[in-house]
């Protein structure tokens, strides 16, 4: 039972829908693409790809604010981490997945207040629909006990959209119980979208709500995406681009039919839409067959490179203010401003938790509905970069450059513990700092590349051997990180491993049924659903056993209560 907490009576207190696609490229939803195709493709770029069939999501867009400079994580951990936690990557995880094993570090630290328990102490009904992987190893990290009153979806990374597997496990929670009773043939987004609406027209509207609705589209696997979808786009010639587009309408019409909702319930008036990606979109050779599209943008999910930090992003719905719809934002902002801006939306102010790292986020709420920042362009130093045009340039003019919005700087990724003298970016004005990457197995700015951002985009003149002392400060910045407060390497664990029983382990279980039995029945009957409650890894049987007869009572009562033993 979460303790009421006191709320400023004086704040907009709006219903909160956050759309958060995964793994959405820059140019694959429409606005995006017009505004694209309009400022880049000339003789330089081309991008002759088809429009995308986002109708829904144009109308947020013309509708709402466009956020030019939005940041988030290079993949969908610490993304995620960031948005529910409001802190940087480098104060949360930096990396997807880590150790299996019965412990309470799968997940972000239950010390650790999610903005969903805030807002539900703040009297909010709090919703996630869709994809959590924010933890999964103990009961106490899913969903329902970090501040959601309900959620429904995948609480791993991926899975089939048919038959809700990822390899032999099935991933489909509701609560704190695999979702029995739903049609393993239904694709995936259909169920989630069928709570989302149900969810609404229950709702009692007189009670604030935040939805989170985290997409598992675009993600792969790229199939099973129902012909009504693929139909579409018979002019799209390669199988893997249609199964994209098809995705992307697919969400589309998904967030048709929420918002629909809420204007048939009456709600849409007092809704705040966010509209965005977890990060940017993958190509092929990330993780399969995935194939997004990022233009301008260089490089892809995973990377250092805007193509993976840099997605879409909206404000949207009634609230926002009649003069500011179809303006843009050009200030940054990070994924992790979320929390403390939905904070300020529902009068809650979180916080800051002992011996936990410090609270990154920034409220943006009053700098979104202002009138700053929201026709004036800021025009780039450098009309066509080039290394021969900044030979003209000072550091100091470099320098003049300061974001309009409350966010200066961001540090992007101080580097995981294994990639920490390889990988990092940090923004610091109009600067973006970059050490080492690939593209296409080729090393990039192994020794660390700088770029104007505001002038040069698409991130292709590297500033570095002409602005040395620049450098040095960008990396006593992301240097000085290292010596900040970092937990210590938080385990997001995929689910894909839980109940993973190889034929080995299976002759051993079997060898040693006496002594085992107990946990063989377990394993036996929980084949084929995803389970928080114990993980199969490379620990010895013993070890695990008696991990398992530790917590037998809390497993027992669990697993009885599905009839599983």
């Amino acid at each position: 039972q979460q303790q009421q907490q006191q709320y400023d009576t004086k704040a907009p207190r709006y219903n909160i829908l956050f759309l958060f696609m995964d793994d959405l490229g820059y140019s694959d939803v429409g606005y995006m693409y017009d505004e694209n195709i309009d400022n880049y493709n000339n003789d330089t770029f081309t991008f002759n790809k088809p429009r995308p069939h986002t109708p829904t999501i144009d109308a947020l867009a013309k509708n709402g604010i466009i956020l030019d400079r939005y940041y988030t994580a290079r993949v969908c951990s610490p993304s995620r981490a960031s948005l529910f936690s409001g802190r940087l990557p480098y104060h949360t995880t930096e990396f997807n997945l880590g150790r299996v094993g019965v412990n309470n570090k799968g997940g972000i630290p239950l010390e650790i207040n999610l903005i969903p328990q805030h807002l539900q102490q703040a009297g909010y009904y709090t919703m996630l629909i869709g994809k959590w992987h924010l933890g999964m190893m103990i009961k106490e990290h899913l969903p329902i006990y970090r501040g959601f009153n309900t959620s429904f979806g995948i609480i791993g990374g991926a899975g089939n959209y048919i038959g809700h597997y990822y390899g032999s496990e099935m991933d489909l929670w509701h609560d704190d119980a695999p979702a029995y009773g739903h049609d393993k043939y239904t694709h995936a987004e259909y169920l989630y979208n069928k709570y989302a609406v149900t969810m609404l027209e229950q709702h009692n509207s007189s009670i604030p709500f935040m939805m989170f609705y985290c997409f598992q589209l675009v993600h792969g696997p790229y199939k099973d995406v129902p012909d009504k979808y693929m139909s579409l786009f018979p002019h799209v010639v390669e199988d893997q681009d249609r199964v994209l587009y098809a995705m992307v309408a697919m969400a589309d019409e998904a967030i048709n039919n929420v918002t629909d909702t809420l204007k048939k319930t009456g709600m849409y008036d007092n809704t705040l839409i966010v509209f965005t990606s977890d990060n940017g979109g993958p190509y092929l050779g990330h993780s399969g067959d995935e194939r997004t599209w990022n233009f301008p943008l260089y490089g892809q999910k995973g990377q250092q490179f805007d193509g993976a930090l840099r997605t879409s992003a909206v404000v949207s719905g009634a609230v926002v203010p009649q003069h500011l719809r179809g303006t843009h934002k050009r200030g940054y902002m990070h994924v992790c401003d979320w929390y403390s801006t939905l904070a300020a939306v529902a009068g809650v102010s979180p916080a800051q938790e002992h011996g936990m790292p410090p609270i990154d986020s920034i409220n943006m709420l009053d700098w979104l509905f202002s009138d700053e920042d929201s026709y004036d362009s800021f025009p780039p130093v450098i009309a066509k970069p080039s290394k021969e045009a900044y030979q003209l340039i000072t550091e100091e003019i470099l320098l003049l450059y300061t974001s309009p919005s409350p966010r200066k700087h961001i540090l992007l990724d101080s580097g995981s513990p294994a990639e920490r003298n390889h990988k990092a970016s940090a923004i610091l004005g109009r600067l973006k700092y970059v050490l080492y990457d690939t593209k296409n197995q080729v090393s990039m700015c192994a020794q660390g590349c700088l770029f104007d951002i505001i002038s040069d985009p698409t991130e292709t003149t590297d500033l570095s051997a002409l602005f040395p002392n620049l450098v040095y400060r960008m990396r006593l910045m992301i240097d000085a990180a290292k010596g900040d407060y970092q937990l210590e390497c938080p385990s997001f664990v995929p689910h894909h491993q839980f109940l993973r029983i190889t034929a080995k382990r299976k002759a051993l279980y079997n060898a040693k049924k006496a002594n085992y039995s107990f946990l063989t029945r377990f394993h036996e009957a929980a084949r084929g659903w995803a389970g928080p409650y114990i993980g199969v890894d490379d620990i010895s049987l013993e070890r695990e056993f008696e991990s398992f007869l530790s917590r037998r009572e809390e497993y027992g009562n669990i697993t009885a209560m599905h009839g599983l033993l």
